[in-house]
């Protein structure tokens, strides 16, 4: 599993340009709800960068992921990741990721990792001080 801001990170296709520049559509992608960080998954990074790099190679300018790797092999690597609570709800944040990251916070303290608890510090203020978004009652 993939982890950002303290909570796993959500499975999407998506286009991408790549080095070339070279547009490829339908690539598989860990994205944190949470702050929008986003990357390839690793499950198949090494072929976005194989079709990336022959793509340039050969002079195309879009390829699709999809199609190059079969629809089994996006589905595969897209099942791997369940769906995100966050996401099923639209809420940026839940309670349990901010319980996980004051859990986080407690240990870097108790170890004195300063360091590290200052970067959890500054993941739960950025989790903390964005809005819900809600819709009206």
């Amino acid at each position: 599993m993939d982890f950002c801001c303290g909570m796993t990170m959500v499975a999407s296709l998506q286009n991408v340009y790549a080095e070339g520049p070279v547009f490829i559509h339908d690539v598989p992608v860990l994205t944190c709800p949470t702050c929008n960080r986003w990357h390839i998954a690793p499950a198949v990074s090494s072929d976005f960068a194989m079709i990336a790099h022959n793509c340039a190679t050969d002079g195309l300018r879009e390829a699709n992921f999809r199609e190059l790797v079969g629809e089994d092999r996006v589905k595969e690597v897209l099942d791997m990741y369940p769906p995100d609570e966050r996401v099923l709800l639209d809420r940026r944040y839940i309670p349990d990721q901010v319980d996980a990251l004051l859990d986080l916070i407690n240990l870097a303290r108790a170890t004195g990792d300063d360091t590290w608890e200052e970067e959890l510090k500054t993941r739960l203020k950025a989790i903390t001080d964005t809005p819900i978004m809600r819709t009206p009652d």
